[in-house]
């Protein structure tokens, strides 16, 4: 898909922060964003209710870094 000129990727990852997440990879600018996956200078929020999963969130954290370019 593209956006204002530029490929973004929106990738789904399932059972993390809820029960369905979404993650963008702008891939000409190297921006990932994140949503509610990433939590800066505090202990994330799994939405079990929503049916999230601690180590579902876990694994797709490691999934979406693997994904990121060096640097």
């Amino acid at each position: 898909m593209f956006f204002n000129g530029e490929e973004i990727k929106v990738i789904h990852f399932p059972h993390g922060h809820t029960d369905g997440d979404s993650v963008i990879f702008f891939t000409g600018s190297n921006v990932v964003h994140m949503g509610d996956d990433f939590f800066n200078g505090r202990f994330p929020v799994v939405d079990l209710e929503a049916g999230g999963d601690v180590e579902g969130m876990t694994k797709n954290v490691g999934d979406i870094i693997s994904k990121l370019p060096a640097g």
